[in-house]
């Protein structure tokens, strides 16, 4: 009997010998520099006052399979920087209370690594900058409630994370937070951001989030700056976003690129002095806001330009449901006066656009409000000179227009079908002898469209018009109207020696039109 219990205990032995191993505590070797655990081997350890560090990956290039260190090793751990780095061997990494510090891009580019468990290194209170940074296996990742700061690009290029974002942000976190899940694609849950943290930049952008919202207590202050670099597509592609809250905190929102561009199922967000009204006044940044709201095709907000901004290009192209838009003081330019970069394309439910304080704005490009159907008056600031090609084209609602004092250059078809639904009075309050140049040879401002209805109001009015074709000449450059009100037809050539007909009916006294 006791021969059979001894056959059965050494048939047992390897599995048992072999679970001790796997569990048993780490040797460290202090003049190999190594750190032994059975079969696996850790090379470039320095003892210091008590603390082993790991060196650099150059060392531990062929280290595989998972590591854990929880197990123990009779010393404080740091991880020092890029120790694993581009290991492609290491499967899975544990670590446990002796881990105090983990250094820079201690696991990025570890391409075979899948699970990443930190919980237990409750004395860990920062992770460091890119410590998972383009681990693109990564599926599952666990950090303790103890830590305060998440360095830059921590878990970025983590394509295959998997998991609730809110379990990665633990609510003693706090300071500044940079790209930290940046293209995590499938990083989802509602996100809470913790109330410590003061400044966010890139950090959501392409995942998985639904909504977001400030914790109470908020101290939030900066959205898309870190240490003085102005960045940087926070939500970009955030698809299945629907809603944003920030808390009143917010002092500076630098629009400058993407903000929240193509969150396609964004419908409301709560920005305290840029969508809601505020008593804080939200600086923009300066500069350029650049795609910061395009192709928020449901957003349904009212947006206030802060008067930092001094250009918006393709700002808010394709947000199809926006409501209304006031414009700030420092405004200069909008859009692009020879390139297709406009602010408002396609900008179909826009009701209003308030430009009474940008005073400074000089030139509304090319197609900037084409296709805002819904527009029904607009006074432009006496301050623009230059209007670009198509600016105002198919704004069909439009009963109101009143063109700038200061007025220079308009392109062709910048009025194109503007009323076309409605009947719209065209008011130009600049003097009769400035010339407008620009119009174009194959287009006048108005463009070919025969069933729009329009009214051009200076000191003259045309109360109608039945056919109106290419405003343009090679034979003659003025068209004086007639001094009383009067039906009048005209021929002209055109550029391509066709004769040309128009009837006007004109009331009150007659002035030059420079046409070229």
């Amino acid at each position: 009997m006791n021969i059979v219990k001894i056959a059965r205990f050494l048939l047992f032995l390897p599995m048992i010998c072999a679970a001790v191993s796997a569990n048993a505590a780490w040797t460290y070797d202090s003049s190999a520099k190594t750190l032994t655990q059975g079969s696996q081997v850790i090379k470039n350890v320095t003892l210091s006052d008590g603390r082993l560090t790991i060196g650099d990956n150059k060392s531990n290039a062929d280290v595989a399979g998972d590591i854990d260190l929880s197990s123990g090793t009779g010393y404080r751990i740091k991880l020092g920087d890029n120790c694993f780095k581009g290991n492609s061997s290491i499967t899975g990494i544990k670590t446990g209370v002796e881990l105090i510090g983990t250094g820079n891009s201690a696991f990025s580019g570890c391409s075979s690594l899948t699970n990443a468990d930190m919980s237990g290194s409750t004395s860990l209170t920062a992770l460091s900058s890119s410590l998972f940074y383009n681990c693109q296996k990564l599926k599952k990742a666990a950090i303790p409630s103890t830590i305060t700061s998440i360095g830059t690009t921590a878990f970025r290029d983590c394509k295959e994370l998997e998991m609730d974002v809110n379990d990665l942000l633990p609510s003693g976190l706090s300071g500044s937070l940079y790209r930290t899940f940046y293209n995590c694609p499938k990083l989802y849950g509602d996100v809470v951001l913790p109330a410590g943290v003061t400044a966010i930049s890139g950090d959501f952008a392409y995942s998985a989030i639904t909504s977001f919202r400030t914790a109470e207590g908020s101290v939030l202050a900066t959205i898309g700056e870190f240490h003085g670099y102005a960045e940087d597509a926070t939500f970009n592609r955030c698809r299945s976003i629907t809603n944003i809250v920030f808390h009143d905190t917010i002092k500076t929102f630098y629009g400058k690129n993407n903000h929240f561009c193509d969150c396609t199922n964004l419908v409301n967000i709560t920005l305290p002095g840029i969508t809601v009204p505020s008593t804080n006044v939200v600086s923009g940044g300066g500069g350029t806001w650049g795609n910061t709201f395009r192709d928020c095709a449901v957003l349904t907000n009212s947006i206030t330009i802060p008067d930092d901004v001094d250009i918006l290009n393709q700002t808010f192209d394709g947000a199809k449901s926006i409501r209304g838009m006031t414009l700030g003081a420092g405004l200069t330019r909008i859009g692009n006066y020879n390139t297709a970069e406009s602010a408002f394309t396609d900008n179909f439910a826009l009701e209003y656009v308030d430009m009474s304080r940008a005073t400074n704005l000089l030139e509304i490009g090319k197609m900037n409000f084409s296709q805002c159907m819904a527009l029904t008056e607009l006074t432009i600031p006496d301050s623009v000179t230059n209007i670009g090609e198509s600016a105002f084209a198919n704004c069909i609602a439009m009963t109101n227009l009143v063109l700038p004092a200061g007025l220079q250059r308009i392109q062709s078809s910048a009025v194109k079908n503007v009323g076309k639904n409605s009947h719209c009075d065209i008011w130009w309050r600049g003097a009769p002898e400035v010339p407008l140049t620009g119009l174009g040879t194959k287009s006048s401002i108005m463009g070919y469209d025969e069933g729009a209805s329009y009214r051009l109001t200076h000191y003259f009015r045309i109360e109608d018009f039945d056919y109106w074709t290419e405003w343009a000449s090679t034979n003659s450059t003025y068209i004086t109207l007639p001094a009383v009100a009067k039906k009048a037809a005209g021929t002209w050539k055109d550029h391509n020696n066709k004769t040309q007909y128009i009837k006007w009916w004109f009331k009150n006294q007659g002035y030059t039109i420079i046409l070229k």
